[in-house]
């Protein structure tokens, strides 16, 4: 039981930091969100014009009203969950195959 806690408090630290890593290098990669404007991040646009609607967000140009830039922290927590289990299941299959023979 004790091996099994240290295996997955590895597998939770490096999907972490690997979920913060990913969702950092996305914010690299650039798409057409709307009509608006350009957004960045994937698979959510975490930095794309604003339209108003968002709940969880900070308007870098409250003057216009809409298509603004605006960072939306709904999808930087929704990026961070998807790459995290992205690199859980990554590290899960990496120890799985790690030690096998062909």
């Amino acid at each position: 039981m004790l091996a099994f806690m240290k295996m997955m408090k590895k597998r939770i630290i490096f999907s972490t930091f690997g979920g913060i890593l990913f969702t950092i290098l996305s914010m690299a990669i650039k798409w057409q969100y709307c009509m608006g404007g350009i957004g960045y991040g994937l698979p959510f646009a975490i930095l794309h014009p604003s339209h108003g609607n968002a709940i969880f967000s900070f308007n870098f140009q409250p003057e216009l009203k809409t298509h603004g830039m605006e960072i939306d922290f709904d999808n930087l927590i929704f990026d961070l969950v998807v790459w995290f289990i992205l690199c859980l299941f990554g590290m899960k299959f990496y120890e799985k195959f790690r030690n096998r023979k062909f």
